[in-house]
């Protein structure tokens, strides 16, 4: 057998068949007549959708939050609430602070308000007691008096007040001055003369009158008069005050209370 002829024969063979079905012409080698291919038609309708598919798989993971927005513009006011109650404010008793500390207030809540509370510092040291030596005396009984022209007449005071730094005799009528100093003094009388006459009360020291206790007055007949006096005198030890009262003219009455108050007041 001639391998090279049938391997030939294979070869043109399949060359053959190729071009039957694969090239378009009009007469094919392999026997009749081939038509050549007409255009695409239009294409059909959709078929129906089919079955649904197997059930929902399972839901995946939640994905990376992603980044925050940009804010947004502001709203509107919204209207104004109605006003509250006020608040209660108390004050708390002051406290004191040494001298010469600063003055303060603390404020504190308390409830349903709040507490003041104020630190004063106290004051500089005040001078001495002005009233180191103080005293007098008094009556209340009545006094006659016989009394002669422009002759003084001591008027009568028997009776002790409280007192310190100062002699208080009820038997000579006289306050006594221990300490050298300013003194207030202070005197009042109740008089009446039997005839309308001038009658002068003073404070005397011995037998001077004390600056500024001098007064004279012009009394009614029968009617009792009140007569008082305060001045400020400057006094030494040993100085003895008494109540004076001096007529005009020679006259008659009586004297139905007195005083006389000596305060030292430096």
């Amino acid at each position: 057998m001639n391998t090279n002829s049938e391997a030939y024969n294979k070869a043109y063979k399949l060359v053959q068949d190729y071009a039957c079905n694969h090239v378009s012409t009009s007469s094919c080698c392999c026997g009749g007549t081939r038509s050549l291919t007409g255009p695409t038609g239009p294409t059909g309708p959709t078929g129906p959708i089919g079955p649904a598919g197997g059930p929902t798989g399972p839901t995946g993971p939640t994905g990376l939050t992603g980044p925050t927005g940009p804010t947004g513009p502001t709203g509107p006011t919204g209207p104004t609430g109605e006003t509250g109650p006020a608040p209660a404010l108390t004050v708390a008793p002051v406290e004191t602070a040494l001298a010469g500390e600063a003055a303060n207030v603390a404020i504190a809540p308390n409830g349903d308000g709040y507490q003041l509370t104020f630190t004063i510092p106290e004051g500089p040291t005040g001078p001495a007691n002005g009233l180191n030596a103080y005293g007098g005396l008094y009556n209340t009984s009545s006094q006659s008096l016989t009394l002669t022209q422009s002759n003084a007449e001591t008027v009568e005071l028997g009776n002790e007040l409280p007192g310190a730094n100062l002699t208080t005799n009820g038997g000579d009528n006289a306050v006594g001055i221990t300490e050298d100093g300013d003194y207030e003094i202070d005197y009042r009388i109740v008089v009446t003369l039997q005839g309308a006459e001038t009658l002068t009360v003073a404070v005397n020291d011995g037998a001077s009158e004390v600056t500024g206790t001098s007064q004279s007055r012009s009394l009614t007949a029968s009617q009792a008069t009140v007569i008082a006096g305060s001045t400020i005198a400057t006094l030494n030890n040993g100085d003895s005050l008494t109540i004076t009262v001096t007529p005009g003219n020679n006259v008659n009455g009586s004297i139905d209370g007195a005083s006389l108050i000596v305060k030292k007041l430096n």
